[in-house]
């Protein structure tokens, strides 16, 4: 309600950006109203339904559109109270002036005019009065979306911790509670939230109250949704269909798609008896697979555009999705039903997405130990002095190692390599010392334990020996001395070639020599 002695203020909001401007005191803008004689009826060829042409501008009042805008103050007591709520006004047209009696602004855009019972405009020559870009925030704004929605309601207070801190993937509408499309977009929304409830999170911003929080992401207009996916500072816009299908197909794209994770993603439909009958077993293997691959589940009658984009004709269908991957990329799930059988084949999938182990320079004992102590094995190769094995010869062996590395890399084991002669300790614990380099250990730290290739330091016959050992085979030894062995800090190899040094020649030329001992 607005009461005599109350100041009225209007806000516009300009690319995103809140203006404030006063309006003035309720009472001087009623004085002045009537003593321009302005009554609603009829202002210089504007008729009362906002039709005509003028080129001037004038004040309608009255006590709200629903009483009909041709009614005006003149017999309303000027201390009754009227409600804001019925007296909001549509003026609709290109390019329109809004101004006060104080001329408040000129506006060329589109958008919704919200004032209390004095509604003030300019008529531009034939322009019909419609949205300026503008509200007044003279009455409180009504939130589309309650507590009791899956849409999470987002604030200035809350916004930085709920999303931008997050490290799940967020659906953002920026809304205003006036604004038509919005409004018809809530149902789908609200599908949207609940169909995504526990995998993607879906929340929305009233900008009439919380302007700031779509300042930083360039909101123009109402409603702007925004996916906010593993860069949080960089927010993907939504321009598809405004459907719970279109927004989910999208939401899955940033998701999935673009993810570094493994997915493996079920389509399922409601009446599905053999989904129903998976699901227990689906929940089982997300569990156990935490950390290692995702899983996930999408209801493929409400998200009918993915559905339609992987071509999913039954159900249950499982696709699998390797890192950034893209549409094409998805493979059909070939595996079994049970827990174990899920488990089994996206652990297989996960070994083969391990990027390769690195191929380190053991040059401390922090280094080697952090490569060696919590693995099964861990493949230690000494290699030939700089000055015998210049950097070709030395990349050409260290290509060998990383080419093995990714082979074997299911093993998960650790792999070092170190100069020759360098670190004697090592060599003395490992028995290497004395039969010439490039020589290999396979050391397992927690046993004490150690095996050494005797074949030949080449590509197959590392294969093989390496084989030998994930299936248990070959012969060890123990570690000599006790604990772990010893590593002495060195400089890391600059990747050049060794420089031998200058020797300095000597002059004998004043060393008087008995020529019996030449």
């Amino acid at each position: 309600t607005v009461r005599l002695g109350d100041t009225l203020e209007l806000v516009l909001l300009l690319d995103g950006v809140a203006v404030r401007r006063s309006l003035g005191g309720v009472d001087e803008l009623i004085s002045k109203a009537l003593s321009d004689g302005l009554d609603g009826s009829n202002v210089d060829g504007l008729t009362a339904d906002g039709t005509g042409t003028s080129n001037t501008g004038g004040v309608f009042t009255g006590t709200g559109v629903d009483d009909g805008v041709d009614k005006h103050l003149d017999g309303v007591p000027l201390s009754e109270e009227l409600d804001l709520g019925k007296v909001a006004v549509d003026l609709e047209g290109g390019g329109c002036g809004i101004h006060s009696l104080v001329d408040l602004i000129n506006c060329p855009f589109v958008a919704h005019v919200y004032f209390s019972f004095i509604k003030v405009f300019s008529k531009m020559s034939n322009c019909s009065l419609h949205l300026c870009n503008l509200f007044t925030v003279v009455g409180a704004s009504t939130a589309m979306y309650t507590k009791n929605d899956d849409v999470v309601e987002l604030t200035e207070a809350n916004f930085q911790n709920k999303v931008i801190k997050s490290d799940e993937i967020w659906i953002v509408e920026f809304y205003a509670p006036w604004c038509g499309h919005c409004k018809n977009l809530v149902p789908e929304y609200k599908k949207l939230a609940t169909a995504l409830k526990g995998v993607v999170k879906v929340g929305a911003v009233d900008m009439t109250a919380h302007q700031s929080v779509g300042g930083p992401y360039n909101v123009r207009g109402f409603p702007t949704i925004k996916i906010f996916g593993a860069d949080k500072q960089k927010p993907a816009d939504y321009n598809g269909a405004r459907t719970a299908a279109g927004m989910s197909a999208q939401a899955m794209q940033e998701l999935v798609l673009n993810s570094k994770d493994i997915w493996l993603v079920e389509f399922y439909a409601p009446w599905c008896g053999h989904c129903k009958n998976l699901e227990p077993h689906w929940k089982a293997a997300a569990a156990q697979l935490k950390g290692k691959v995702k899983l996930g589940a999408l209801d493929a009658t409400v998200h009918t555009v993915a559905a339609n984009k992987f071509a999913i004709r039954g159900f249950p269908t499982i696709k699998y999705f390797a890192p950034g991957s893209e549409a094409s990329d998805a493979t059909e799930y070939d595996g079994g039903r049970s827990t174990d059988d899920i488990v089994r084949w996206a652990s297989d999938k996960a070994m083969d997405n391990l990027p390769a182990p690195e191929v380190i320079e053991g040059v401390s004992q922090e280094v080697v130990e952090g490569a060696c102590k919590d693995k099964q094995l861990c493949v230690v190769t000494f290699l030939p002095h700089i000055l015998d094995c210049q950097s070709k010869c030395r990349n050409e062996y260290i290509a060998t190692l990383k080419e093995l590395s990714e082979k074997f890399k299911k093993n998960l084991w650790g792999w070092i390599w170190v100069e020759g002669g360098k670190q004697g300790a090592l060599e003395e614990a490992l028995d290497v010392g004395g039969f010439g380099y490039p020589a290999m250990v396979a050391l397992n730290s927690r046993k004490g334990k150690y095996s050494t290739l005797k074949g030949s330091f080449g590509k197959d016959g590392i294969a093989e020996f390496l084989r030998d050992l994930s299936y248990g085979k070959g012969r060890t030894q123990s570690l000599r001395g006790e604990g772990f062995p010893k590593v002495t800090k060195e400089e890391p190899w600059d990747g050049k070639d060794g420089v031998m040094p200058v020797e300095e020649e000597i002059d004998l030329s004043d060393v008087d020599l008995d020529k019996t001992e030449l």
